[in-house]
């Protein structure tokens, strides 16, 4: 079971990243052609006459000219809404963590390793074992 689940996680999370990357607009392509390649292959009875009009770009099947539309009206959507939907502009978090750096004086000729103190590490500090004992 946690094996499917997993399995199923894993093809969720790449089925998005191909979307989120435009690959379904390759995979409709590929479709395209493969169909284009068959019909016009029948229709001229040479496979190279068919591979010819398949991509020179002149012969674009209903197929073809859909793909380019949807291509285009993306491009344009995103073009107009360059941060995407209003609630993400809401959502921008910026986080800052102050840093210090402390270098002390050095002589000349003498090199000095500087300290760096952030408070992050602070948080991040392991707790001293053993623990102290209850007063």
């Amino acid at each position: 079971m946690r094996a499917a689940l997993r399995t199923l996680g894993l093809t969720c999370c790449l089925a998005a990243f191909v979307v989120i990357g435009g690959g379904h607009w390759a995979v409709l392509q590929s479709v395209a052609w493969a169909q284009m390649l068959v019909d016009y292959t029948h229709g001229t009875g040479s496979l190279r006459q068919g591979i010819v009009k398949t991509f020179d770009g002149a012969h674009p099947c209903e197929l073809c000219q859909k793909i380019s539309a949807g291509i285009e009206r993306e491009s344009r959507d995103a073009r107009q809404k360059p941060f995407g939907d209003e609630l993400l502009r809401k959502l921008k978090l910026t986080a800052v963590l102050p840093t210090t750096i402390f270098a002390p004086l050095a002589r000349e000729g003498e090199r000095l390793p500087a300290l760096v103190v952030s408070p992050a590490g602070r948080l991040a500090d392991a707790p001293p074992v053993p623990p102290p004992r209850a007063a």
